[in-house]
């Protein structure tokens, strides 16, 4: 909790440690990893964080859990410039308009566009659809900034934002990718 806590705070050394510390405790590695990962990126330490998020893929059983760990991986990884793991790159291929978020996935091997994933997005009713595009446009953002487009970013984060679903960690890492690029979150 105190990670968690920290984490939304900006204060992603505390919640990096606090997730280690975690992790000690025997707490569920899967999901300690992948939030530490998170709090890595925030920190700037992206190799760290690309290690936590194959190990939270590894450890995740369930395919759509693993895919979000998959796409912080992913594009982890394109920042730092490093090929994605054969495993990565053929997950991220073998269903481009599965179910969500393997558009997202798909999206950043070159798979689909950030206008197909809206499109993709777009066929899901109600509730589902407001969801997966308050994460959809932050997987958006990333794309974008990794394209070195960082004006279309910040429109996809202000986006994410403007859904409003706080409890989603897409809608707090929007707000920390809006910081970074020196716009109002």
């Amino acid at each position: 909790c105190q990670g968690n806590a920290n984490w939304g705070r900006g204060d992603f050394a505390a919640a990096s440690n606090d997730f280690g510390k975690a992790l000690a405790f025997g707490a569920n590695a899967a999901d300690v990893y992948y939030r530490r990962g998170q709090a890595r990126f925030y920190e700037g330490k992206l190799a760290l964080a690309a290690e936590d998020f194959g190990k939270a893929v590894i450890d995740r059983p369930d395919t759509g859990d693993k895919a979000y760990a998959q796409l912080w991986q992913a594009w982890t990884l394109q920042r730092l410039n490093l090929p994605l793991p054969p495993e990565l790159q053929a997950a991220a291929s073998a269903d481009p308009t599965g179910a969500w978020p393997r558009p997202a996935l798909a999206m950043l091997v070159g798979q689909m566009t950030p206008e197909q994933v809206v499109e993709q997005i777009g066929r899901k009713r109600g509730d589902d659809q407001e969801l997966a595009l308050a994460e959809g446009w932050f997987y958006i953002g990333q794309y974008q900034l990794n394209a070195k487009q960082p004006d279309k970013a910040r429109e996809a984060f202000e986006k994410a934002r403007a859904k409003g679903i706080t409890r989603y960690i897409e809608h707090a890492a929007a707000g920390f990718e809006l910081q970074r690029l020196g716009a109002k979150p």
